[in-house]
Parts: structure tokens; C-alpha cells; sequence
């Protein structure tokens, strides 16, 4: 373990050794924090609202409360901008743009004053979400709020063209069951972010969901890891659509990062680089970190045996099965899934983390949940539900 500033990283990997046939190893990087939190600034919250006529009444009424929340926690030094979508004609208003956080009353007022009209151009203000972000540079979180079908793109490849900055996390919120699941994940999965459903039944959940974005006090910020694997060797992050991590800030718990790693028979030499860079709260410097996955040639079978992590090589494996969990139930098939779900809690069983273990019991219980549920609509929900908890156990960031 290394520690340099506020953070203490810790690579292990699951295998020393490679064998006589091809196997598949993985890694864990976990970052601790070690010393007391900084206050978080430098950075920018963009809140991008459906105003449509759906909204009208008590989910406009919460998004403005949660909102206001998230303005009072989150201390001066940072900056927020306001986007909403479907005001007068269905149009896109970006009513407040990278304002200091210091001018806290008047960026409520201007959230007080919305109010529901028509139209939900969501392609639109998602690009206009996305030049603000990169306008301004700094780590940012995307807060997306809807509960309608999009008027001016349906097309799911638009969205999956859609280029989210690096250091840009999406954080998409869909309530009820009138938007379109397929693209709201969509833009979750492209910025390596976090799909909520909210049911319109739980409203008040809106509020915490939108105010525990905000970071008062962290670690670190801007961080990001790259996995960079050998010519020729195959290697990923799990839960992730690119080999490269970006993180707008370490708050108040660890933070632990995946990979796995196809090892060649024979192989001796380094197998993929792990690279994380930061910029420290506590001290403002910026912080880079290598770790090398390296093996040799097992001199036996036992060497081979003695030489592997196995309470690392089950974490890899069972949040391995967790990211196909969450593929399948994206796709629909939930059998798929359900079966899926079972290896994964012999794998948390043998992790003996406890909260691996219950966070796979409740998406299993969901699971089971929807094979006896005959209602179109409850299933839906339930559907949207389980979507949401498996993309958040596979992104713990």
C-alpha cells in the first residue's frame, strides 16, 4: 500500500503466476483515505430539469426542493448551472451557467420560479449540458431529471453518440413510467454514470437521491485511473465502457475500482499498467500513482495454487457476474439474469463482505419478485428498479 497525501492506494492482483492454458485474473485498486477531509471546491454541478407538462405539480414541486438542498450543501468555491428543458414552444433554457455557489439566493430564486409548460426536447439539453461542461473544465456532475418520452430525438443511437466530457459523471433520475428507460441508461452508461428510477409513488425519495450528490468535505478530486493493457494482452475495467475511470471526487469512503486480465500461457512480463492520477484537497497538489500486473511462469502446480489471491480473484469474479446481471436485465432477460444472480451470491458468500452479500440478496429477492408478478405496469416498475440497483452496485463511485 502507498500513501501519498490524503490517500493511501492498494494494488493486489489474483494471480502471480501464469499456467501451461490461458486463465482469466483481475485486480483490485482501492483508494483509503487516511487523513481528516478538505472542503470540496472547484466544482460544477449542472442541473438539467424536465419542465414539460408531465412534471407539473408535486414532481416539479420536489425537483425544486431537492434542488435548493443540494445549493445549501454544497459550500462556496463551486459552481452550478441550471438547464431545463420543455419551457415555452419546447424549447432549452440554460437559466444560470457556472454561478458560484456563494450566490446561493439567487439561484434558488431562479429554481422557485420554474414552472411546467410543454415538449421534452432532452437531445437538446443534453447538448447544451454537454458544451457547458466542457466550456468550463472542471470535474463535474450531469443531474438529469425526466419523466417523459423525448420529442426531439428517439433514436437510441443518437444518445450513444453523445460525448460526454471525461470528467463529467452523469447522474440520471427517471420517474415513473412514462420515459424511456432504454435511453435514460443510455446516457448513464456513456459517461460511465448512475441510472435512478424513481416511482411516482415515492416522490419524496427525488429530495435525498439529488441533495447526497453534493460534496462538502473529501479527499480528493478530478480522479482518474487508466488501465493500459501489453500489445496483444486483452484487459478491462468491470462496470465500465472504456479503460479509463473518471471521478469528480472522493468523498467519504473508499473507493474500489475492478479490472480483469486474460493471462497467456507461459507469460512473463507485465501484463497491464494501472494508472491513477488526483489532485489532493488537503495540499492542492496533484498526485500520480503506477501499479504493474506482472507474472511469471508457475515453476509447478502447487506454486501455481499457493500463488493466487483468492479473496481477490472472488470479488473480480462476482462483480464480473454483477456487470452481466445488469447487462441482462437492460436487454430484458430477466431469466437470464436470475441465473446469472445465483453464481454471483455463491461469490459474495465467498467473499465474506457482508455488504456484498446483502446488496446481492436484494436484487436476487427483485429477481424473484418478477416471475410471479402478472401486472404489465408492476413489472415495469420493477424492472426500472432492479436497473437502477445493479448499475449502482457495479459503479460504487
Amino acid at each position: 500500500m502507498e500513501q501519498r497525501g490524503s490517500l493511501a492506494v492498494e494494488f493486489r492482483q489474483s494471480h502471480r503466476y501464469s499456467f501451461t492454458m490461458p486463465i482469466t485474473g483481475g485486480f483490485r485498486l482501492r483508494l483509503i483515505p487516511v487523513e481528516a477531509p478538505s472542503t470540496v471546491t472547484g466544482l460544477h454541478y449542472i442541473f438539467v430539469v424536465d419542465v414539460s407538462g408531465s412534471m407539473e405539480g408535486e414532481k416539479l414541486e420536489a425537483a425544486k426542493e431537492a434542488a435548493e438542498r443540494l445549493i445549501d450543501r454544497v459550500p462556496s468555491g463551486n459552481h452550478i448551472s441550471l438547464i431545463v428543458f420543455g419551457t415555452s414552444g419546447g424549447g432549452v433554457e440554460v437559466l444560470a451557467e457556472h454561478v458560484d455557489t456563494s450566490n446561493k439566493e439567487a439561484l434558488k430564486d431562479t429554481i422557485r420560479a420554474l414552472e411546467a409548460e410543454n415538449g421534452t426536447p432532452l437531445l437538446r439539453a443534453l447538448l447544451a449540458a454537454i458544451n457547458v461542461a466542457a466550456r468550463h473544465g472542471e470535474p463535474a456532475y450531469l443531474i438529469l431529471l425526466s419523466d417523459g418520452q423525448p420529442t426531439d430525438g428517439s433514436s437510441l443511437e443518437d444518445y450513444k453518440r453523445l460525448e460526454i466530457p471525461e470528467n463529467t459523471k452523469p447522474v440520471v433520475i427517471g420517474i415513473g413510467l412514462d420515459y424511456n428507460k432504454e435511453i435514460l441508461h443510455t446516457i448513464a452508461e456513456r459517461g460511465n454514470g448512475i441510472f435512478e428510477h424513481i416511482s411516482e409513488t415515492s416522490i419524496d425519495e427525488l429530495i435525498e437521491k439529488i441533495g447526497s450528490v453534493a460534496a462538502e468535505k473529501g479527499y480528493a478530486k478530478d480522479l482518474r485511473i487508466t488501465l493500459e493493457p501489453a500489445p496483444e494482452i486483452e484487459a478491462r475495467l468491470i462496470g465500465y465502457n472504456s479503460n479509463e475511470v473518471n471521478i469528480p471526487v472522493v468523498k467519504d469512503e473508499d473507493v474500489s475500482i475492478y479490472g480483469e486480465v486474460k493471462i497467456p500461457p507461459g507469460y512473463r512480463g507485465t501484463l497491464a499498467a494501472i494508472r491513477v492520477a488526483y489532485l489532493d484537497l488537503a495540499t492542492g497538489q496533484r498526485v500520480e500513482q503506477s501499479f504493474n500486473y506482472t507474472v511469471e511462469p508457475a515453476p509447478s502446480r502447487e506454486e501455481f495454487l499457493k500463488g493466487i489471491d483468492k479473496q481477490i480473484l472472488n470479488e473480480v469474479m462476482y462483480y464480473s457476474y454483477m456487470n452481466d446481471v445488469q447487462r441482462l436485465i437492460a436487454r430484458g432477460d430477466l431469466a437470464g439474469a436470475t441465473r446469472r444472480i445465483k453464481a454471483a451470491e455463491e461469490l459474495a458468500a465467498k467473499t465474506r463482505k457482508i455488504d456484498l452479500v446483502a446488496q446481492t440478496r436484494t436484487i436476487k429477492t427483485l429477481l424473484t419478485k418478477t416471475q410471479k408478478i402478472r401486472d404489465p405496469k408492476e413489472l415495469e416498475e420493477t424492472t426500472r428498479k432492479l436497473l437502477s440497483e445493479t448499475t449502482k452496485t457495479i459503479r460504487r463511485t
